[in-house]
């Protein structure tokens, strides 16, 4: 059972990939829709762009545990500390490499977005698979999975005027164009 899993968190690894890709661009495409603009990245801010794997891994991971649930406990509780880890290493990545050369780099962005899907993969593979009790239940995993979500939208719409949050082209917050 562990082969059809690793097999389909390939797939699924693949999918989100270029879904992160096409999502860069549906806001624009959608004429800056806002409902749009909740799943998709409305500016070049760190914090928009880490929608790129969230929003992909969220929706696979409903198709994983659709297809797993009964062969493994750990589904959400592995999905969760999953995209944690991946988010984070986004978010690290970035400003330790825009530290190091002082400005930031389009190969290097896409490189973390890479890592961080793979991670994000990677570790809740790790945890799915486990039979033995982990850090966190299913309950708490699937509550983080949408805490995750709500904060998305919310700080798209009322983004904290912190660097996180800031489009470092435009200097601008969360959504910038009302449509």
């Amino acid at each position: 059972m562990n082969k059809r899993l690793l097999h389909f968190e390939i797939i699924c690894f693949v999918i989100s990939l270029v879904l992160g890709v096409i999502m860069h661009f549906v806001y624009e495409w959608s004429h800056y829709n806002r409902i749009v603009a909740m799943v998709c990245p409305v500016n070049e801010s760190v914090w928009e762009h880490l929608k790129l794997i969230f929003v992909p891994y969220f929706i696979c991971s409903f198709f994983i545990y659709y297809k797993f649930r009964n062969h493994y406990k750990h589904i959400w509780a592995g999905k969760a500390l999953g995209v944690t880890a991946g988010l984070l290493f986004v978010v690290c990545f970035y400003y330790t490499y825009t530290g190091v050369i002082g400005k930031h780099c389009l190969f290097m962005d896409l490189l973390s977005f890479f890592l961080g899907t793979l991670l994000s993969y990677i570790v809740s593979f790790k945890i799915i698979k486990k039979d033995e009790t982990i850090l966190i239940s299913e309950q708490i995993g699937f509550i983080l999975f949408i805490c995750y979500l709500v904060l998305f939208i919310l700080f798209t719409v009322t983004p904290p005027r912190i660097p996180l949050f800031q489009d470092p082209v435009t200097k601008s917050f969360g959504i910038n164009r009302l449509s």
